[in-house]
């Protein structure tokens, strides 16, 4: 989520400088929280409100601005994105201390650590989203999972605390909370992740007002960062154009895998069905 609309050296976007060049709206804000951790829950962070224009939108969250961007060309209402975001972070330091209270492998620190602070329980969550609890924001949306990938099972259990307790936090009520899937990439063993994307269903379909944005078509296994950031962004804002803007006649959900008979242990009476 943190990856900028420039991108990153050696890691480009697709269609970075025409996003840039075309990017003035004096109708889309933008909010970049710096970065920030604390032991205790902060009151506040540094950042403030900016007009999109070429300077402001290149070091914005590329998925963050194509999400609104996109709500902004379809609805034509004001848009303002808040992006707190860390790269590399875990679902732990986005989760409030009560929370992860029922994860017992889970140790808050008792003091911030010299490195990898974005792997340490609640440090982000009490920096970067504390601050922000009770403003009045109209959804989430969530592109992570990577640092959790090798723990997919506590991961369900995990993120879905994690949602539970914002929504807790906040106090207006089940506020939608859109994710993306991990794009693919080898990780360095030739392999792909899919467990991790089947905890991000598994979330999608226990967790009520969630959604799941596919990205398995659109990623590159050479590159961490997804390059496709546009579609990313607008696959999130099909959801809340569906869900929570009422447009009608738009695929916002792929097909998700129900169920399969084997008939007579035979390959060709595979039937796999999908759901709608």
């Amino acid at each position: 989520m943190e990856m900028p609309v420039k991108g990153f050296p050696n890691s480009p976007i697709n269609g970075s400088n025409e996003a840039i060049l075309n990017s003035k709206n004096k109708y889309i804000r933008l909010f970049h929280t710096q970065r920030q951790t604390s032991l205790k829950p902060a009151n506040n962070v540094e950042g403030e409100w900016k007009k999109a224009t070429p300077k402001t939108v290149a070091d914005f969250s590329a998925v963050a601005y194509f999400f609104g961007k996109k709500l902004n060309d379809v609805l034509d209402i004001p848009i303002g994105l808040i992006n707190s975001s860390w790269g590399g972070a875990n679902a732990e330091t986005w989760t409030d201390a009560e929370s992860l209270a029922q994860f017992d492998d889970v140790i808050l620190p008792a003091e911030i650590p010299d490195n990898k602070v974005m792997h340490s329980p609640t440090l982000l969550y009490n920096g970067m989203i504390a601050p922000f609890a009770g403003y009045n924001i109209r959804g989430v949306i969530w592109n992570q999972g990577e640092s959790n990938r090798v723990r997919p099972e506590q991961y369900k259990m995990l993120l879905a605390a994690m949602i539970k307790g914002w929504r807790d936090k906040w106090g207006i009520g089940n506020f939608p909370f859109y994710m993306s899937q991990i794009p693919p990439f080898s990780y360095g063993t030739g392999e792909f992740s899919p467990y991790i994307v089947e905890s991000q269903v598994y979330v999608m379909q226990t967790v009520v007002n969630t959604g799941l944005a596919t990205t398995t078509d659109i990623g590159n296994c050479k590159d961490i960062h997804a390059p496709e950031k546009r579609l990313i962004g607008n696959r999130l804002a099909y959801w809340a154009l569906a869900k929570d803007y009422g447009i009608e006649g738009i695929a916002y959900i792929g097909p998700i895998y129900k169920s399969m008979e084997i008939a007579e242990n035979k390959y060709p009476y595979y039937q796999p069905r999908l759901v709608d």
